[in-house]
């Protein structure tokens, strides 16, 4: 009699527990086919130019599903902010502007944090791919037009924890 009752608390269980995660599953999806625009957590990134050292905030995107979102359906990001998008191997990298209101500077960045190359002022809602020029291990995305005003070019140094290069103490 014990274990009927238990097999069909079980079997409850089991299906409450479906139905939930089914439930969860299409709330998430529906986040994302809206557009409500993520924020991650705040670090410190610096990059070292000839005109010197510029400090920036920037959110970091790792898992798939943040660099998938990464800066869409925002409208507005402050002159010291960025969103640093991590592959975790060196590969080559596209992007595109999709469902992202911003024009940005999309920066490609070597293991070591040296500057691959970069894609100045892209345009917002552009399906037009964005790549980068061989493999890369990371992805900076600053206001359009910041690149050209603080002069960073290819070879310049972009430090953060992500490279190894940023101390705490900086």
């Amino acid at each position: 009699m014990a274990s009927v009752f238990f097999n069909k608390l079980g079997t409850r269980m089991w299906a409450v527990l479906i139905i939930v995660v089914g439930i969860a599953s299409l709330a998430s999806e529906s986040i994302a086919q809206v557009g409500d625009a993520q924020t991650l957590p705040l670090g410190p990134l610096y990059v070292q130019t000839t005109s010197g050292r510029h400090d920036f905030k920037v959110e970091l995107a790792v898992t798939p599903q943040q660099r998938a979102i990464g800066l869409m359906y925002r409208t507005h990001m402050g002159a010291d902010r960025g969103m640093l998008f991590a592959n975790g191997v060196e590969r080559e990298t596209g992007f595109w502007m999709k469902n992202t209101y911003i024009p940005l500077d999309i920066i490609f960045i070597h293991r070591d944090g040296r500057i691959a190359n970069i894609a100045a002022d892209t345009i917002p809602l552009s399906l037009e791919s964005v790549r980068s020029a061989g493999p890369v291990f990371a992805i900076l995305e600053l206001n359009a037009g910041t690149s050209a005003l603080i002069g960073l070019k290819p070879g310049d140094m972009v430090h953060h924890q992500l490279f190894g290069n940023f101390a705490a103490n900086e």
